[in-house]
């Protein structure tokens, strides 16, 4: 015998109750409370299936149980509704309706419906990377559910909180929170709530490379989601288990991982969720050699991230398209409305003429002003690339002077004094030695060696070996599809690099800095990523120095663009170089002009 899905039971009742509304008087009519009730049950029941849908029944749901005074049932309705906007990485939405549905809660003195949209919040600004206003929202929410004696939300509270505490190096207070969440869930029968404990343990513990310990974690997490039939659930701990063996530099388990839970996030839409796992995919492909496919999975992250950037702003035009039609009708509304004598529709007229004459001035103006802004802009562009093209030839030459003839000079002097036999000899040597030392570096300042004869990508990696033997940071470089380009653009490429490390010497604090080639079809792109104190970006180019004019001139004059996320408070930043493949000249390594010899 077929079951009837629980959805189908529901839309039935539905159906029921607008065919009663409509043949039964009033006082037998089904209550709006009871008719928001089943939209949200349908709604929790469409799920993830269907973000759109679950969304739009949910504020119907809202709407009715407003109507019938129902503020718990409505600020349920508004927490579903974000949780499924911040699926879909709709994150100003998603905040908009836990504002709305936490202001209701308070208003209404509902502590235990404070506790449920606090916690979604302190999820949300986690997610936006403010571990600090997450953690005051958790903390928030388990007084609030304390207050109320909500099991449900005090298990989610502490949950929650140790999250912010594993990632904030506060392990065993993290794991504390864990285990006494998960013995509430145990007591309440809260299964969906207790795999999220054990996927967080797993986490936890893998991080501190506690390995066999994470496994078991993420085994419980996901049996338990196979059990619950949460398809979305399941393949996020996939995912995490793919993680777990990139640490063990398993690469091929943790690829297998990767597909079955990108399976899952298309066929679910879960859009943030679907970029992260191509981000995996890409480290892993490129582990096991498949730089192509790297490649792919790289752009596919990418793409995703460009499309949810693309939606964003195509909502934004739809709102104030049907912002500006509303004030339209307003307007015409106004005019219908009122009674305009001949005389004075004329005289209006006449004002119009006048403005749209005067307006008409002052755009010619500007666009004059513009014009000579824009000319006098390219003149000091120029200008400025011109000095720059004249300082790296000197520095060339300075370079080449101080390898080829100083340097030179001093290895003859060395082999000579290294031939005599007495003390004093040997501390000439060492002496020696040093400045020889002294004279590489400069000559590498100046102009390495290594961007002549191999490009940008080995002289960065020389880079940035020196900064770590100096005691700066650790910098990783990886690069797909390079090629070598004309000296010009490689030298450009390679100071902008170079200022961008200095800055992050100078200013970050990092420990490491990870910097990426990548070379699309239309573009080159590299991104240079550090773990150091964020900044405000508006100050750039505010300072003392010529650094930041520098490099964004070097970037204009490759047609290209450089852009840098930071935010004040926040540790990590990101740099990113764009140069499009219009500017790129290919050049064979046989026909660069470069030096012979060996670097010294």
């Amino acid at each position: 015998m077929l079951r009837t899905p629980p959805t189908l039971i529901l839309w039935g009742a539905l159906g029921l109750a607008c065919f009663v509304s409509k043949a039964v008087p009033a006082a037998a009519q089904v209550a709006p409370a009871d008719s928001a009730r089943a939209l949200l049950e349908v709604a929790k029941e469409v799920g993830t299936s269907d973000n759109a849908r679950t969304r739009a029944l949910a504020a119907d749901a809202a709407r009715m149980a407003l109507v019938a005074g129902d503020t718990v049932l409505a600020v349920e309705a508004y927490r579903v509704e974000g949780v499924h906007f911040y699926f879909e990485g709709l994150f100003d939405e998603a905040l908009e309706r836990y504002t709305e549905g936490l202001r209701l809660a308070r208003a209404a003195t509902l502590p235990g419906s404070q506790a449920a949209i606090l916690n979604e919040l302190g999820t949300l600004v986690k997610k936006q990377g403010d571990l600090e206003a997450s953690e005051r929202h958790f903390r928030d929410a388990l007084a609030r559910s304390q207050e109320a004696s909500d099991s449900t939300q005090l298990a989610n509270s502490m949950n929650n909180l140790g999250i912010v505490m594993d990632v904030t190096d506060r392990f065993d207070e993290a794991m504390a929170l864990f285990m006494e969440s998960a013995d509430i869930k145990e007591a309440i029968g809260d299964l969906d709530g207790l795999t999220y404990n054990y996927d967080n343990m797993g986490q936890a513990t893998a991080r501190r490379g506690r390995y066999d310990e994470a496994r078991t974690w993420f085994g419980r997490a996901a049996e338990l989601r196979r059990e619950l039939g949460d398809e979305t659930g399941y393949a996020i701990v996939v995912n995490n288990v793919g993680e777990l063996f990139l640490m063990q530099d398993r690469p091929v388990e943790a690829l297998d991982r990767f597909n079955e839970a990108l399976a899952v996030a298309e066929r679910t839409h879960f859009h943030d969720f679907r970029r992260h796992v191509h981000g995996q995919r890409a480290t892993a492909l490129e582990r096991l050699g498949r730089h192509e496919e790297a490649l792919g999975a790289f752009r596919a992250m990418t793409a995703i991230k460009d499309s949810l950037f693309n939606e964003d702003r195509n909502r934004q035009l739809a709102e104030m398209r049907a912002q500006l039609e509303t004030e339209e009708k307003e307007h015409t509304i106004a005019l219908q409305g009122a009674e305009l004598a001949e005389r004075q529709a004329a005289l209006e007229r006449n004002y119009v003429l006048l403005a749209l004459a005067l307006a008409l001035l002052v755009t010619l103006g500007l666009f004059i002003l513009v014009r000579r802004s824009r000319e006098q802009v390219r003149i000091r562009t120029a200008q400025m690339h011109a000095s720059i093209q004249s300082q790296e030839a000197e520095r060339k030459r300075i370079a080449r002077d101080l390898h080829d003839g100083l340097g030179q000079l001093i290895s003859t002097a060395r082999l000579q004094v290294a031939a005599l036999e007495n003390v004093d000899a040997g501390r000439s040597v060492d002496a020696l030695n040093d400045m020889h030392i002294e004279v590489r570096n400069i000559a590498f300042n100046l102009m390495p060696e290594t961007l002549l004869r191999e490009g940008p990508v080995a002289a960065v990696e020389e880079l940035g070996r020196r900064l770590e033997e100096v005691g700066f940071f650790r910098v990783t470089v990886s690069a797909l599809g390079v090629e070598r380009y004309s000296e010009a653009v490689e030298i450009d490429l390679y100071r902008m690099i170079q200022e961008w490390l200095n800055n992050v010497a100078k200013h970050a604090g990092a420990g490491e800095v990870t910097i990426q080639f990548v070379s699309h079809d239309d573009e080159l792109v590299v991104m240079v990523e550090d773990d150091g104190q964020g900044f405000d970006t508006t100050r750039l180019g505010h300072g003392p120095g010529h650094g930041w004019t520098n490099l964004e001139a070097r970037a204009e004059h490759l047609r290209g663009r450089v852009v840098v996320d930071s935010l004040p408070g926040v540790m990590g930043t990101t740099f990113t170089i764009r140069i499009p493949g219009a500017s790129l000249v290919q050049v064979a390594p046989a026909a660069m002009n470069r030096p012979e010899g060996r670097v010294a």
